[in-house]
């Protein structure tokens, strides 16, 4: 179990992000560093505000399918 903040990298040269949620699987562990993760974890929950919707929405989701989030 890993508790917030953790940084997500989510490619080399791109944004970085911490989701409200996320699972990664056993596989997956490898990208974990000691301080960050290392690409798109297999699933990632975000909670929607009212002034986060199009970020949340279309920004990150974009991201995320960028960098192989499995689950949004």
């Amino acid at each position: 179990m890993m508790i917030a903040p953790l940084e997500f990298k989510l490619w080399p040269s791109g944004p970085s992000r911490e989701p409200d949620l996320f699972f990664v699987s056993t596989n997956n562990l490898c990208n974990l560093t000691e301080k960050r993760y290392e690409g798109g974890p297999d699933l990632i929950i975000e909670l929607l505000s009212t002034g986060s919707h199009k970020i949340d929405r279309v920004d990150k989701f974009s991201e995320y399918e960028k960098a192989g989030v499995l689950e949004y």
